[in-house]
């Protein structure tokens, strides 16, 4: 008959180099040198993933620097932040959980079926588009620095609540989030401390608004993918991440 026999192998992740080997198998009789069977086939070895690991570092910085700026400089982001503010944030970060984020949950649970990792393709119009459409009306009305973070931790805190989803890999990315859209827009010139910007260039201000979400999206997705990688073991290859 045949005999089947699991045996570790035991090798420095931090020293192994990837690539492909050939493994060479050789079973003997304990005690003597008759080789019983010597088998040999082929074997890919992926080395760790150095940059899951610093996107991750850097993701947990981010944190920490959203944190402390927030804390220090509340004084010059709250000054004039008036009690509507709050209840219109409350409000769009209400209606982002229930159109974007609730529906690509849902709906990414019953396509990922069907279209496995591409399932992106249907849910990112839940999860990307409508999510920006609310994000940048928000911003018309309110073009001030703290709404989008106010907005995502919104977010955060109902994701929690409905789908227990209050992990560090969740806390690093809607921070991450939070950091970087205000950082984008702040760029663009399309939030201020004191709310005071120009919006009345209807096409200067939708070009503005695409690469501001466009490269501060593509950021956030990137760090997602190499939170996963890294707190949850998972691989994607290169091709997969350029897509998405």
């Amino acid at each position: 008959g045949k005999a089947v026999a699991v045996l570790p192998i035991s090798i420095d992740e931090y020293a192994v180099i990837g690539g492909d080997y050939l493994l060479k198998t050789t079973v003997g009789i304990f005690g003597n040198d008759v080789i019983v069977q010597t088998v040999e086939c082929p074997l890919v070895v992926v080395s760790r993933n150095y940059t899951s690991l610093m996107m991750t570092g850097l993701a947990i910085a981010i944190t920490f620097l959203w944190l402390i700026v927030g804390w220090k400089k509340r004084g010059i982001i709250f000054r004039g932040f008036k009690t509507k503010y709050l209840v219109l944030a409350g409000l769009f970060g209400a209606t982002t959980f229930a159109v974007s984020t609730f529906p690509s949950i849902i709906i990414g649970n019953i396509v990922h079926v069907i279209l496995g990792p591409f399932s992106f393709f249907i849910t990112g119009f839940f999860s990307e588009v409508l999510l920006y459409m609310l994000m940048m009306s928000l911003i018309v009305l309110i073009p001030r620095v703290g709404v989008v973070s106010l907005v995502t931790m919104m977010r955060f805190l109902l994701t929690g609540i409905m789908f227990g989803r209050f992990t560090l890999p969740s806390f690093l990315w809607y921070t991450s989030t939070a950091f970087i859209l205000e950082s984008m827009l702040y760029v663009f010139r399309l939030i201020s401390m004191d709310g005071k910007k120009e919006l009345s260039n209807r096409h200067a201000v939708f070009l503005r608004c695409g690469l501001a979400c466009g490269i501060g999206d593509a950021l956030i997705s990137f760090i997602f993918l190499n939170l996963s990688m890294c707190l949850y073991r998972l691989y994607y290859a290169n091709w997969y991440i350029l897509m998405y």
